[in-house]
């Protein structure tokens, strides 16, 4: 490769950092701002029919009226999270159909490798073992449209939401890193160069432990020795107590910013803005790529 290449990629790169940069941290233009305020609506909800009223669906799922107003200002994110991880997983099945319809005409091709974005029942099934590792396999890990399991060579990264032990408000992230052969854990609270302490120790050995008998049964080649830690590298200030009604928008901007291979670099302005947007693109259906 000439380093004239070399410079062309890496200003592509850098590029493609910004745009996404862009798209983050910028406010929506304003006319998307009062369809999605609109939408959302500020008066109390006098019956169910309100609250049940159907705005958009993702993959099917009917999203309600009431399912976005957990979007509201100081509002605590709940069974709105699992909408969220849907718009990763239809913005990233939406990636790998424009790679193999750009790329699959030309030698040696190999598909773009995908992730899979999970709702918080799915670590709660594996964490409370009441479903066998196959019975979860088949919720989970199986296609939709055929009923076929997912090639898992084909996987980069799998994402579990999940809530902090010692907190029932709380959002936590877990990612499977099948590439890396490691498991990754995130909560907003901590700081990303604090040591760790005896009770995130004991955590991680637990959470390694819950992993262990259903990864076995998910990646044949898993021999229960990933290393299971907390993730590393973000660039973000914790989040507060006082601000606890903002961890899923901390791990929904964890997963973006993941997902797109940037460091994790946000502050709270990001993640106030990040409120109507997250109801703009479930609104209109998909995350901007």
């Amino acid at each position: 490769m000439t380093i004239g290449t070399k410079a062309a990629i890496i200003d592509a790169l850098r590029r493609i950092d910004m745009d996404f940069i862009t798209v983050i941290n910028k406010a929506l233009p304003l006319a998307n701002q009062y369809f999605a305020q609109l939408k959302m609506g500020s008066a109390l909800l006098g019956s169910a029919a309100e609250v049940n009223c159907v705005l958009s669906k993702i993959k099917s799922h009917p999203v309600t009226r009431g399912v976005i107003r957990q979007l509201q200002r100081e509002s605590h994110l709940e069974t709105v999270m699992d909408y969220i991880m849907l718009l990763f997983q239809c913005r990233i099945d939406r990636i790998c159909e424009c790679h193999k319809e750009v790329n699959e005409v030309h030698d040696n091709y190999e598909p773009y490798r995908s992730s899979i974005f999970l709702p918080f029942e799915a670590f709660e099934d594996i964490r409370m073992q009441q479903k066998s590792p196959e019975e979860i396999i088949e919720l989970y890990f199986c296609c939709t449209t055929t009923g076929e399991r997912y090639n898992m060579n084909s996987i980069q990264k799998i994402y579990f939401i999940s809530k902090a032990v010692d907190s029932s408000n709380i959002w936590v992230l877990y990612i499977v890193d099948i590439e890396l052969r490691a498991i990754n854990y995130l909560d907003p609270r901590r700081s990303s160069t604090e040591m760790l302490s005896n009770d995130v120790t004991a955590h991680l050995n637990y959470a390694k432990d819950v992993f262990t008998v259903f990864m076995q049964a998910l990646i044949p080649d898993y021999g229960g020795n990933w290393s299971c830690n907390c993730f590393v590298s973000y660039y973000f200030s914790p989040l507060s107590i006082a601000y606890a009604y903002d961890s899923g928008l901390y791990i929904t901007a964890a997963v973006y910013f993941i997902c797109n291979d940037v460091p994790l670099f946000f502050d709270q302005g990001t993640i106030d803005r990040l409120r109507l947007k997250l109801a703009y693109w479930l609104l209109v259906e998909e995350l901007p790529v």
